[in-house]
């Protein structure tokens, strides 16, 4: 085989893994057909490949591709790969369901008809407010309501001005200003409620997101807090094992030893205690000390007048000592 060929050929399988690479990775398999099904929906409400697809919070399948229908982008073509072909009837539809704690998935709701899907066939779509939308689309109506029913009753006061008194119809104005004051903070908690459950911008979105990064991390060092529980639960058996009673004893036996000592080193009916406490037994055993030094002072200077080294010598006549000498003269000597 040529260089030239040989090149060719390696182009084309690196090219080949590499296209394999990135569909495998976009969770599609090439050598797999499987049965797909379609859905097309106005709003995706952040939906990508590989997001689950339940019937009955049962998994059937995945997200397998998301395109546009139309170059509008009005409506959004969206492949579902089941794991196998069940019997969905054919007038189920599909739903996306937005999870605050997690991510969007589609959700199959089963028909009654006795005609089941086949592969490549589209299932009918049902828009999903979701449960922040739900609430705000049940609390807007209301707010409506309200203001209407307060237009009305402003043309009912007014009406009836011309028959109360000065007194009552002051009453009745500022009742009706507490009223319009009361209706404007409800339309304002509405508006903040409605801001507040943003999908793209609101503050109790973000909040959500934010608990969801904290459980993803809590999940990804489950390994490592499992670890750190198991090593505390080690300890805690270990100092329950521990014999704690018995070296507690032991300390205690030991500062009751201590305590006898001390207190024998302040009592004065011993010898240490006397020594530590009676100054005249302090005095007596330093002119002891005294005298010794004197002594050996003397018996370095004059050993003739202790021990005789000759038969022919003679005593020293010298004076004796009568206090220790320096250490300078003792070196000299």
């Amino acid at each position: 085989m040529k260089k030239e060929s040989r090149i060719v050929l390696v182009f084309i399988v690196a090219l080949f893994l590499l296209v394999f690479g990135i569909e495998f990775l976009k969770g599609k398999n090439i050598f797999d057909t499987g049965t797909k099904i379609f859905a097309t929906f106005s709003s995706t409400k952040g939906l990508i490949v590989s997001n689950p697809v339940y019937v009955n919070g049962f998994l059937v399948g995945t997200v397998y591709d998301i395109t546009n229908a139309d170059k509008s982008l009005k409506r959004i073509r969206v492949t579902i790969k089941l794991k196998k072909l069940y019997d969905i009837p054919l007038n189920s539809y599909a739903t996306i369901i937005k999870d605050p704690l997690g991510t969007p998935s589609i959700d199959i709701r089963l028909g009654d008809s006795n005609v089941f899907i086949k592969n490549k066939d589209t299932l009918a779509t049902e828009y999903s407010e979701g449960i922040f939308g739900a609430l705000a689309s049940k609390i807007l109506p209301v707010s409506s309501e309200i203001q209407a029913t307060t237009a009305s009753l402003h043309t009912l006061l007014n009406s009836i001005n011309n028959i109360l008194d000065v007194e009552a119809q002051h009453e009745v104005r500022v009742s009706v200003k507490n009223l319009e004051i009361a209706i404007a903070n409800f339309a304002t908690i509405t508006k903040n409620m409605a801001y507040l459950t943003n999908k793209d911008s609101g503050a109790l979105t973000e909040s959500i997101k934010h608990i969801n990064e904290i459980t993803k991390g809590i999940a990804i060092h489950e390994n490592s807090i499992t670890q750190t529980i198991d090593n505390l639960e080690a300890v805690s058996m270990q100092l329950k094992n521990a014999d704690i009673g018995g070296t507690v004893g032991d300390v205690k036996n030991m500062i009751g030893h201590l305590d006898e000592v001390l207190n024998q080193l302040n009592a004065r009916d011993n010898s240490l205690g006397l020594l530590l406490h009676d100054k005249k037994l302090y005095n007596n055993l330093n002119s002891t000390i005294q005298g010794t030094h004197i002594l050996l002072d003397d018996i370095r200077l004059h050993p003739k007048r202790y021990v005789q080294f000759s038969l022919f010598g003679k005593r020293s006549k010298e004076a004796p000592l009568l206090a220790p000498l320096s250490t300078d003269t003792v070196m000299s000597k």
